[in-house]
């Protein structure tokens, strides 16, 4: 597809979010604070762990991590379908740690489709609520990584009766 036709889309977009409402700073921001029963090591480890599983490669991903800090910050990517558009949003991901809890935020969403990359500044509330569901789901995924019981070590024998591989 040529850069001419890829740019109408754009502006059909652009005019589509002129008539819904504005997403506001708050909108373009997800914040959870969550508690576990685990310590500032076990968290900061096991969020290492999922991070390199979450993204099939945690090295490209991580930007930032500081143990006594209790600091990982890197990349994260997620697609949304707005409208007919699938988007792959970046943002930042910012996973601060300690003792029992850690805070869960993703910010700075750019948009990119095919070779056209669009910041959040003109972004719709509707699209943005969307993109904030979508980390929240990842946060579950790492929130439910870091508190699932494996007793013996053995991923395999500690799924459960009730796992089924296909």
């Amino acid at each position: 597809m040529t850069k001419f036709p890829l740019a109408i889309v754009w502006v059909v977009i652009f005019f589509n979010c002129a008539g819904l409402p504005p997403a506001t700073a708050l909108d373009k921001e997800t914040e959870n604070i969550v508690t576990v029963p685990l310590s500032k090591a076990e968290i900061y480890n096991k969020t290492l762990q999922w991070m390199a599983t979450a993204f099939r490669s945690s090295k490209p991903v991580i930007e930032i991590k500081d143990s006594v800090q209790g600091a990982i910050v890197g990349k994260g990517i997620v697609s949304v379908l707005w409208q007919t558009i699938t988007f792959q949003v970046h943002f930042t991901l910012k996973i601060d740690i300690k003792d029992k809890e850690y805070r869960f935020n993703g910010s700075n969403y750019i948009l990119y489709w095919h070779d056209q990359i669009s910041n959040s500044d003109s972004m719709s509330k509707e699209l943005a609520l969307k993109i904030r569901d979508k980390i929240n789901e990842m946060e579950k995924s790492h929130y439910f990584y870091l508190t699932k019981k494996n007793k013996s070590g053995d991923f395999f024998n500690d799924m459960g009766p009730d796992s089924k591989i296909n």
